[in-house]
């Protein structure tokens, strides 16, 4: 082992290092690993001639977080005359260094390089730390890496493209997640990188060419934002982690000196600018370049608001000359061209959306919509939206869009015929794209705050003042259908006349409609767990045919619906039994899980229930449940599963009139799954009362945990039969089972529940009954009912976060 250190001098300083470096000053902990790696190999007999230790990748490039790997090449002439590299290693490890290595020589490389893309771009950012500086230059040269580029260089333009695509598609964007990969994903560390290997493959030197490119040295300032967090990140973390996931956010922000908010506005701001400098880059590659003027582009031969208004027209990304000649434009005469283009469209059918897409990504939205723009990279910190306010808005302008112009009639029949008959849809789509501009100013009532910003777009936009005054009723009502829908009786007359006095005509019933579906389908892209479920399409337009009046509307015929059932369930199937089934389980069930209940049912005969555990679509497991109602059954199947280690993700109960229960659990399973027999058996037992659930303790999970998410229990009466308890709260295993054991001490019983969740956020309607059969009067059991719901769903008070003590050193 190399003894030319002290390790234990050593380590204090670099623990000292690395806490300066997370706290946002990396250039000492650089420094000092460049110090230790040279005296390590001086020490070692690496810095003579035919020998060099060379840092490559990252470290190379001198972006060293505290908990990056240190990746080194060890450089020989031959492979007869060089030492071990284990007299540098050894130490490295010893002091908890992960480090990539490799001794190599200069044929070695060569002969990698032309297989590997990774080796071969780690050797674009490679530097000599010690010994000959010749040697590393005879190795580029091997590998045809020269200052100028070469044939070879220009080859690995394609790979580095296709591998910053598919990455994109892996980790989604750092400028709009609440848990982003600060490296990998869309805007992060790698595509900053891959725009300066790009413009080395292509003969330029990346700082000259990316000062030049437009969105360049905004891109430079993002990626070195983007690190300080990262290292910020690594530093509270402990280990390397690129994942800034939110048991992280509170710590990374007070190390860099800003709240949650700022750290996440600044840091989508510079997500977004590396993102748009690569797509600049991406957008300008000449086809085959041999040297490369990143500044050319033919002269327009349009006007620039009249190439301005054919590009929004034509749709598209926004081309590299026109991009080019707005940012050389003066400021009035580009603010002017964009508006005008944009005021053209709103009237048309054309999409604005991808317009206002495209400004965003160019920098140029604040010139046509400043309100939009002030909230772009402002982060909607809950578990429901992963879009930062601005994209949302611009999403949900796009959702309303597409359905407007009957793009979505295959998968969205009922809501594409009623976005049709609109009469005011520019209103519609200034209202969809002003929604929630209101959380720029108050995130308490972001609905009323919103309407003068509403009202100052629409005017900008060009639009009348009686489509002023309407889109700005839509901002300040836009929450009104969901909060009825989702957390209210729509069996019950009363709240159906309450809203349709409210709103006051069918076209804005209409209107308010479209704006809630795509409010509610704008909140991420892709897969996951979604706010526009077959549940939220149910709830909404049976809200709306009420409304209406409509007993038998399109959005739910009931004898369709049954016909769909019955096809499942096959001969036999007839009116009686359809007349049976209550209209929120015929609405909201698929008639496929449905079917199986009412199969369940017909089985059961003497038995306290019958069970079916089927594989759910999209990973969950579907556990229905045929159950005679009993004291305590909701509680009990609950708890079963989740002393089995189930997740509870969405659940409902509808009682039959004939006494029968239907349950239906969603739940992420334990890995492994326990056997469909020990699931039934489990929930057997556990409804007849021969074993009681322990049910689990605590969320396991500390992203979850850190999440802030309101809590909200409301207690109404829903009906004269029931009361409406609404819950909103963090979730965790055994939330449910818990909550329904509290109903059955205070003897009430559940005829209807509808229990969804959304990343850490669980939101549940409950329909309550007395032991007489109706509403909870009581003033003195609702007191007790919400006192013993809070104190299972609300937060215990934690005291304030002390100083930590101080760690002792662990000697190496």
């Amino acid at each position: 082992m190399n003894t030319s250190v002290d390790l234990l001098a050593w380590k204090s300083r670099l623990d000292d290092a690395r806490d300066a470096a997370g706290r946002g000053e990396p250039a000492g902990y650089l420094g000092a690993v460049d110090e230790l790696v040279q005296r390590l190999a001086r020490g070692a007999g690496w810095d003579e001639p035919g020998r060099a230790v060379v840092a490559l990748g990252g470290y190379g490039r001198g972006e060293l977080a505290p908990r990056s790997d240190v990746d080194l090449l060890f450089l020989v002439a031959s492979p007869r005359d060089a030492p071990g590299p284990e007299a540098v290693l050894y130490p490295l490890w010893d002091l908890g260094f992960e480090v990539g290595h490799a001794l190599r020589t200069p044929r070695d490389c060569r002969d990698l390089a032309r297989s590997d893309l990774t080796a071969a771009t780690a050797l674009l950012d490679a530097r000599v730390l010690a010994g000959s500086p010749d040697l590393l230059d005879d190795t580029l040269a091997r590998c045809e890496i020269r200052p100028g580029g070469s044939r070879r260089m220009r080859r690995w333009v394609d790979p580095i493209v296709s591998d910053v695509d598919a990455r994109r598609g892996r980790f989604g964007e750092v400028s709009h997640l609440l848990e982003p990969h600060l490296k990998e994903g869309r805007g992060g560390l790698r595509d900053f990188h891959a725009c300066r290997w790009v413009v080395r493959c292509l003969g330029q030197d990346p700082a000259e060419a990316l000062e030049r490119l437009h969105g360049g040295p905004a891109g430079e300032a993002g990626a070195t934002f983007i690190g300080r967090v990262r290292a910020a990140l690594h530093s509270a973390a402990g280990r390397k982690t690129d994942h800034l996931t939110f048991e992280f956010h509170d710590e990374v922000a007070g190390r860099l000196s800003v709240d949650v908010e700022d750290l996440f506005a600044r840091l989508h701001r510079a997500g977004h600018a590396v993102a748009s400098l690569w797509d600049t880059v991406a957008s300008e590659l000449p086809a085959r370049p041999r040297r490369v003027s990143w500044v050319k582009r033919p002269e327009p031969r349009l006007s620039l608001p009249e190439a301005v208004t054919a590009w929004a027209t034509a749709g598209g990304p926004l081309p590299a000359a026109l991009r080019n000649a707005l940012a050389e434009a003066e400021e009035g005469q580009r603010r002017a061209a964009l508006q005008e283009a944009l005021r053209r469209l709103w009237t048309t059918r054309t999409p604005v959306a991808p317009v206002l897409r495209a400004l965003h990504g160019t920098g140029f939205l604040g010139d046509v919509a400043p309100e939009v723009e002030a909230v772009a990279h402002r982060a909607a910190y809950d578990a429901r939206h992963v879009y930062t306010v601005g994209v949302h808005c611009i999403e949900t302008l796009a959702v309303a869009e597409d359905l407007w112009r009957g793009l979505d009639e295959a998968s969205e029949p009922h809501l594409s015929r009623i976005a049709s008959r609109l009469t005011r849809p520019a209103a519609l789509r200034v209202a969809a794209l002003a929604h929630d501009l209101g959380k720029a100013e108050d995130g308490d009532d972001h609905a009323a705050a919103g309407q003068a910003l509403a009202a100052a777009l629409a005017r900008r936009l060009g639009l009348d003042e009686a489509d002023v005054e309407y889109a700005v009723w839509l901002v300040a009502h836009h929450h009104r259908l969901t909060g009825v829908a989702f957390g209210q009786d729509l069996e019950d007359p009363r709240v159906v006349d309450a809203v349709r006095n409210h709103i006051g005509s069918a076209e804005r019933l209409d209107a308010l409609t479209v704006l809630s579906y795509a409010d509610l389908s704008a909140t991420r892209p892709g897969p996951g767990p979604r706010s526009w479920t077959d549940w939220s399409r149910a709830l909404l337009l049976t809200l709306h045919a009420r409304c209406l009046d409509e007993e038998a509307s399109a959005s739910f015929d009931r004898a369709e619906r049954w016909r769909a059932v019955a096809a499942v369930l096959g001969p036999g199937a007839g009116p009686d039994l359809s007349r049976s089934v209550p209209d929120p389980e015929l609405r909201q069930v698929p008639p496929d899980l449905l079917a199986a209940l009412i199969r369940l049912s017909a089985g059961t005969g003497e038995a306290p229930a019958r069970w079916a555990v089927l594989p759910g679509p999209d990973g969950p497991v579907e556990i229905l449940g045929a159950c005679h109602a009993a004291p305590r059954l909701l509680s009990a199947a609950a708890g079963a599963l989740a002393s089995l280690g189930f997740d509870i993700r969405s659940f409902q109960v509808h009682t039959w009139p004939d006494g029968i229960v239907h349950l239906w659990f969603r739940a992420d399973g334990p890995a492994p799954q326990p056997p469909r027999d020990r699931i039934v058996d489990a929930l057997d037992q556990a409804i007849t009362g021969r074993r009681s659930p322990r049910l689990p303790k605590g969320l396991a999970d500390p992203r979850q945990e850190a999440m802030p998410v309101e809590t909200v229990v409301d207690l109404r009466p829903g009906s004269p039969f029931h009361s409406e308890l609404e819950i909103r709260c963090r979730d965790r295993r055994g939330l449910l089972a818990q909550m329904t054991r509290t109903f059955d001490d205070l003897g009430l019983t559940v005829s209807y529940a509808l229990v969804t969740t959304h990343g850490p956020v669980a939101q549940d309607v409950f329909h309550l009954k007395d032991i007489f059969g109706g509403r909870v009067e009581s003033e003195g059991k609702q007191k007790a009912l919400l006192d013993a719901v809070r104190a299972i769903v609300e937060p215990p008070h934690r005291p304030p976060p002390g100083p930590e003590p101080a760690k002792p050193r662990r000697e190496p």
